[in-house]
């Protein structure tokens, strides 16, 4: 299971570096990647934040369970948890919005885009509870 997890992270950081979820008006690209102003509006519009606030405790525990070491890593997981998140009943809401609103100004709003915004705050909240890996060098 850890092996199929880490080939799962390695694959969505290759997607994400092929430019297959790059979204650069809801996100930078600088190193760490983080929520522009936009992406901000966007989070919070799908109902993400609020997902996630209600969430944040089981999220968290999820991603420290794996012990990582390296901050991409916990980014990585973050977006995997977010995808995982999908199937479950309370993110129905979150997909219905997508649906329905396939476009917000002019940014497309599919599941790849929901996921990184998503994941980015997520990432953010893991790293306000667990700063260790934030500021590695």
């Amino acid at each position: 299971m850890n092996s199929i997890s880490n080939s799962l992270s390695i694959i969505t950081s290759i997607l994400f570096k092929k430019g297959i979820v790059d979204k650069t008006e809801l996100f930078t690209t600088t190193s760490p990647v983080n929520l522009t102003d936009i992406g901000v509006e966007v989070l919070e519009l799908i109902g993400g934040k609020q997902y996630i606030d209600a969430n944040s405790e089981r999220l968290i525990e999820q991603i420290k369970v794996h012990n990582y070491k390296s901050a991409l890593d916990v980014q990585n997981q973050a977006n995997l948890l977010i995808l995982e998140q999908a199937e479950a009943d309370d993110f129905v809401p979150i997909k219905d919005f997508i649906y329905q609103n396939p476009q917000y100004k002019a940014i497309v709003l599919d599941m790849s885009t929901v996921v990184t915004v998503m994941g980015i705050y997520l990432r953010d909240k893991y790293f306000e509870k667990y700063p260790a890996l934030k500021h590695t060098e």
